[in-house]
């Protein structure tokens, strides 16, 4: 996983996040168990805004930005 941090003057920060999976973002219910899969609830949480932006070399790459 690669986490990218750009602060985008007059807007806020923007939160760049990439994987190696093929598969677009998905919202799973969260097992308070589970090590993992909270990564959209947390954006939901602190964003402003967030959308996926296909990048090239990478599978994909989900993106917030506070502001």
């Amino acid at each position: 996983m690669r986490v990218t941090l750009t602060i985008v003057h007059g807007t806020g920060v923007r939160v760049a996040v990439t994987d190696g999976s093929t598969q677009p973002p998905v919202m799973r219910p969260v097992d308070e168990l589970a090590e993992s899969g909270r990564g959209l609830h947390l954006i939901l949480a602190t964003a402003a805004r967030w959308g996926e932006c296909p990048s090239p070399g990478a599978s994909k790459s989900g993106r917030m930005w506070d502001g």
